[in-house]
């Protein structure tokens, strides 16, 4: 109408992106009236070289020319029945969600479509829509606490990857997979498996069906690198080797973008494995010995690792006797390679018909977005680590242990040192997880050495009675070894002699008697050098040692062979009398 006011050809009032955004405005305003009304009037002051539009439309108007849209109703209707397995008649209710579906068109040809009598409006579906987002938002979130809702999302097309063949082969039709089905549930990831020896082609498309039309192509990417991860093999017979096996791991994330998340190459080699043992068979109890087995001596004593043989648990005993083979196993180790991805082609995103840039734009801010909420987690989580261990140290403070390594105005400064950070939390300077991270690490360094002085009062005792029983063990164990090794004349008795193990025992006992001595008038109260954790470090020197002399094989001398000459009748005298014993 406005059109034929103006006059002219061309395309009028459509080439005119201020007209028509102002049409769309007034257009929107008309079809809520007209939900209500049989006539709407549309007014548009100075719409156009100060001209003015004016006109009057009915709801008869209205529906004729938006005939084309409410008979594209029908389609969607039926397919989403379908989707969902279901028949009309089986819905309880059908609810209309939305400003569209107000208009009483919408309403009839729904009515029609799915052949009932009426819609349930009874439901304020703008307030529950707000309440449902709400609800959701309060779940996600680690500050509320409300009953878990079962919501997920499912992605409305079939995505598809196809994998393409290397450019040396014959056939290079690609390897097609619906990677996800219409409907899927995201965020989701999957991984693909693949075996190719070359650089190839990676196509991620949209597949065709009966609503959107036609598939099409997202984004073509191109992987290369695979035959670099033979070079890691170790065995030059294996170089051979074609195909290597491909991972593709894929993502679809909370927004709907799949993206290729991982390319590895991967290969298996199998090798030998050759491994010195050193066997220690297990003694014959004494007559003498009691049945009951002593107790364990705690973990925090000097050489009751585990993995130190030369500790008394693990000391073998005077009778027993060491030997040593050489055992082969194999084992098979997978050599990995990432592959280069670039991205070659694909211009748009779905139907949206967005160029690369302005896609990469939105990937960006929803980068910066995801990486904001993962700042809020990690913010709840330090917020929590320091406000608990402010609590459990004020706690700390009153038991009976600090009280005896503590001054009473040391205690005080504590307690005012974590009632300052405790009030520094809920400050502007808390708002950011590195800076709760720095006042946590604050607050444990005031705090640790007083809390480390109380854990010592019952550590320190029970660590030096298990390093004197360790030193006295050793003792034995030593004098038991280097009887072995005289008696069998072993060639590695004189590296054990030039290792001064006696020698170095009785300088750490020197060290820890000259300590425990000075130790007993220490004040609790004050930090001190002489710790469970220094025994331990003092003591791993000679634990080293021990091991190394341990791990020597009792090894005898070979005797020289004494060689005479052989007479003919010696010969004979020994040819006869081996026939004689034949």
């Amino acid at each position: 109408r406005f059109d034929e006011v103006l006059g002219g050809g061309g395309e009028g009032s459509r080439g005119i992106p201020r007209v028509m955004a102002r049409f769309r405005k007034e257009a929107a305003k008309v079809r809520e009236v007209l939900s209500a009304n049989s006539e709407a009037f549309a007014s548009i002051e100075g719409l156009y070289e100060e001209r003015d539009f004016r006109m009057k439309i009915t709801r008869d108007e209205f529906e004729e020319d938006a005939r084309e849209i409410f008979e594209g109703l029908e389609k969607p209707l039926v397919q989403v029945l379908k989707d969902a397995k279901i028949k009309a008649k089986d819905l309880d209710a059908v609810i209309p969600f939305g400003g569209a579906s107000r208009t009483p068109k919408i309403q009839e040809k729904i009515a029609s479509v799915l052949k009932i009598n009426f819609l349930n409006k009874t439901v304020n579906a703008d307030e529950a829509a707000a309440l449902g987002s709400a609800f959701i938002g309060a779940m996600e979130s680690p500050s509320f606490r409300v009953k878990k809702i079962d919501v997920f999302e499912a992605y409305p097309r079939s995505l598809s990857v196809g994998i393409g063949r290397e450019a040396d082969m014959k056939n290079k039709k690609e390897q097609l997979t619906n990677l996800f089905p219409r409907f899927s549930r995201y965020p989701a990831k999957k991984t693909m498996s693949v075996r190719r020896h070359g650089d190839f082609n990676i196509t991620i498309s949209y597949e065709a069906d009966e609503i959107h039309g036609n598939g099409e192509i997202l984004e073509v990417i191109e992987a290369k690198g695979a035959e670099k991860v033979l070079e890691k093999l170790s065995n030059e017979s294996t170089l051979g080797l074609s195909d290597v096996k491909i991972s593709l791991v894929f993502e679809l994330d909370r927004s709907g973008f799949l993206e290729l998340s991982k390319a590895e190459a991967t290969i298996e080699e199998v090798v030998t494995v050759e491994r010195v043992l050193t066997i220690s068979p297990s003694p014959s109890p004494s007559p003498s010995s009691s049945p009951s087995k002593a107790p364990s001596p705690p973990a925090d004593a000097p050489g009751t690792d585990e993995s130190s043989p030369e500790s008394p648990s693990a000391s073998p005993s005077p009778s027993a006797t060491l030997e040593t083979r050489i055992e082969k196993s194999t084992q098979t180790v997978v050599h990995r390679h990432n592959l280069a991805t670039t991205r070659v082609g694909g211009t748009s995103l779905g139907n949206t018909g967005l160029p690369t840039e302005t896609l990469k734009s939105f990937k960006t801010r929803y980068s910066e977005r995801m990486a904001a909420a993962e700042e809020r987690r990690k913010l709840a989580d330090a917020l929590n680590e320091l406000e608990g261990y402010i609590l459990s140290s004020r706690a700390r403070l009153w038991d009976e242990d600090v009280g005896t390594v503590s001054t009473e105005y040391e205690r005080a400064a504590l307690r005012d040192t974590l009632e300052a950070a405790e009030d520094w939390m809920f400050t502007k300077e808390a708002g950011h997880s590195s800076a709760l991270i720095e006042k946590l690490e604050a607050v444990q360094d005031a705090t640790e050495p007083l809390l480390f002085r109380a854990k010592e009062l019952e550590q320190l005792p029970q660590t030096i009675e298990n390093a004197e029983t360790w030193v006295s063990e050793s003792r034995k164990y030593i004098a038991s070894m280097m009887k072995k090794h005289e008696e069998k004349k072993s060639v590695n008795r004189a590296k054990i002699v030039e290792m001064s193990l006696e020698s170095e025992l009785d300088g750490f006992e020197e060290w820890l008697k000259t300590n425990v001595e000075k130790h007993k008038n220490w004040d609790k109260t004050k930090s001190s050098e002489f710790n469970s954790p220094a025994i331990l470090e003092k003591s791993k020197a000679l634990r080293a040692l021990l091991k190394k002399a341990y791990d020597l094989p009792i090894k005898p001398e070979k005797k020289k062979k004494e060689t005479t000459k052989e007479t003919p009748a010696g010969k004979e005298n020994n040819e006869k009398a081996e026939k004689d014993e034949l």
